[in-house]
């Protein structure tokens, strides 16, 4: 319109002229172009609103691209410079929004939020007549110098389909928003897992420019070694396995950031304190191992001649332990670190284990136990012939013991002994001539075989075991001890009035003091065929007695009901109160 408006003003100096604008002369151009700007000059002032300047400076994005960036008059190599400073101050923020993941074994997180990076580049400085802010995104960012931060613990930088921003104030202020997804790496400590708390870092430096060119700090904050600023400033958050920082899932938070100078290069870190919900874990890996261990403790109730039953809960626990510390073991790293849920594990694991070995002893002393009902139940099927030989001893005014040696296996002479060095051959061979053993006299009139006495020697032999001083008589602890190998337990307290009325019931007199009653062989035998009539088992609730008088099987079984429940609660209590420790 100017130039309409200038052009109509130059014909009109020439009245009949009929040239056209390319024919026109030289000073006929220059009062056109004259004209062209007063006229735009006066639209201008009538265009602006009352009380507000001419617009002078760039009023869009475009326009500062064209004007403040060309290659031709901005270096996007060179740093800007402050006329007091010579290092260009840069400070940067992280706004995080959400925590994608944390990866423990790998020792990785994956945050999402909006880098910011605030700096002053006076060269970027305009009128701020027509607006008080540029905002430059998509290609145009490249145009602008910006610092080359990079981050030192970065194991991936996701950027792509993300936007960017670069807002530039009429002063030269510039600040870079970008949004990112950044995966770091952490250094997560798991030793008092599942109270573990940990600090998720962002460490970032200059890539290429020491601290005489670039210094970085958080927002806000001081330059050189400090902790100071805002360096990450969080967005309400709520996360189902861990747990930030006071108010977060409400509020939000925010965490300074710490810049520490190495080797002539700051580095800003900026971090978060994060730990875990440890229900979780509880639930589903300790109160379940407890739960297992009583199922191990159950056992002790069951009757350990039910073999099967009482395998399948000595077994099942420690494979069903064994799995929980595997599960766990696969999200944790190959670490040889002391971890306070793996040591609770392996504790309920050696728990189960050791109640799996004490089912194992019981078997053993049950077959001990076997082995010597046995022996017992041998010497009653020859009870005749032991009642025999006693009456025999009683008749003849002699021991037994020296009874039982005159029906042992006597030398024989077969045919006549022709010289030395005969070797033995069977009896049975026809025409052999030499020594061999035979039954006694007595024990063919009597018709006692030795077969009949073999329950009786293995008696013989118990008796002599514990008649230490040699004098043919038991007194009653020794008897006590002696009725254990025969499978009949009774308690010290027991003995002496069992004893005592064996010997009563048999016309005998006893001592005052029931504790001085003694045994011989004959009556020690006597007492083995009627002990029915007088073991009646006496549940005594002193320990001592009761263990004296229940068999080795049952003792193994009450110790483990009483001691194990104990065991488990003191290790879980002790585990409790060392998480500290770890």
């Amino acid at each position: 319109q100017a130039g309409q408006l200038a052009l109509r003003a130059a014909r009109a100096t020439a009245p009949g002229s009929q040239c056209s604008a390319g024919a026109m002369a030289p000073a006929r151009w220059l009062a056109v172009v004259a004209a062209a700007a007063s006229l735009g000059a006066a639209a201008q002032e009538i265009c602006a609103p009352a009380g507000r300047p001419a617009c002078l400076g760039p009023s869009t994005p475009r326009e500062f691209v064209k004007q403040k960036l060309p290659s031709s008059v901005y270096d996007k190599t060179q740093r800007p410079t402050c006329s007091n400073r010579n290092a260009t101050e840069v400070e940067v923020q992280f706004k995080l929004t959400q925590v994608n993941s944390i990866d423990q074994k790998l020792g990785i997180v994956s945050v999402v939020g909006y880098m910011h990076t605030w700096w002053t580049d006076p060269r970027l400085a305009y009128n701020a007549s027509c607006v008080k802010s540029i905002v430059l995104t998509g290609a145009d960012t490249k145009a602008a110098w910006a610092p080359d931060l990079y981050i030192d613990n970065l194991v991936k930088r996701t950027t792509s389909g993300f936007p960017m921003s670069i807002s530039i104030d009429p002063n030269g202020n510039v600040e870079k928003s970008e949004q990112v997804k950044l995966d770091l790496k952490s250094t997560l400590d798991l030793g008092k897992l599942p109270y573990d708390k940990h600090t998720a870092k962002i460490v970032l430096a200059s890539y290429s420019q020491d601290i005489s060119a670039i210094r970085v700090r958080a927002r806000g904050g001081e330059l050189g070694p400090s902790v100071s600023g805002v360096g990450i400033k969080a967005s309400p958050m709520k996360n189902n396995v861990w747990e930030f920082a006071e108010n977060a899932r409400t509020q939000g938070f925010e965490t300074p950031g710490d810049v520490t100078v190495s080797y002539e290069w700051d580095y800003l870190r900026l971090s978060f304190p994060f730990e875990r919900k440890p229900k979780f874990l509880i639930d589903q890996v300790i109160v379940p191992a407890i739960l297992f261990l009583l199922v191990s403790y159950i056992q002790f109730w069951v009757d350990p001649r039910s073999a099967p039953a009482r395998a399948s809960l000595a077994a099942i626990p420690v494979l069903i332990i064994c799995a929980l510390a595997n599960s766990i073991y696969d999200s944790l790293p190959a670490s040889s670190q002391r971890l306070w849920l793996m040591d609770n594990l392996m504790t309920s694991t050696v728990l189960s284990v050791l109640a799996a070995m004490q089912f194992g002893v019981v078997q053993w002393c049950l077959s001990v136990e076997t082995a010597r009902q046995v022996q017992h139940d041998g010497l009653k099927a020859v009870e005749a012939k032991a009642r025999f030989l006693v009456q025999q001893a009683e008749a003849e005014n002699i021991s037994m013991l020296e009874l039982l040696d005159r029906y042992h296996a006597v030398e024989t002479v077969v045919g006549e002994v022709e010289g030395e060095g005969l070797e033995p051959r069977c009896a049975a061979e026809p025409g052999y001539k030499g020594k061999l053993f035979g039954s006694s006299p007595e024990a063919l009139d009597k018709g006692i075989r030795e077969s009949d006495l073999l329950f009786i020697r293995f008696a013989r032999e118990v008796f002599e075991r514990f008649d230490s001083n040699r004098s043919g008589n038991l007194n009653a602890n020794e008897v006590q001890w002696s009725l254990c190998y025969f499978n009949v337990y009774v308690s010290s307290t027991q003995a002496p009035p069992m004893i005592c009325m064996f010997l009563r019931d048999h016309g005998m007199l006893t001592p005052l003091v029931e504790s001085q009653a003694e045994l011989s062989f004959s009556q020690f035998c006597c007492l083995l065929l009627d002990i029915d009539n007088y073991s009646f088992r006496h549940i005594s609730w002193a320990p001592k007695a009761f263990f004296e008088s229940v068999p080795p099987s049952m003792r193994m079984d009450v110790i483990s009901r009483v001691l194990f429940p104990i065991i488990v609660l003191a290790a879980q209590l002790i585990f409790q109160l060392i998480v500290p420790k770890y």
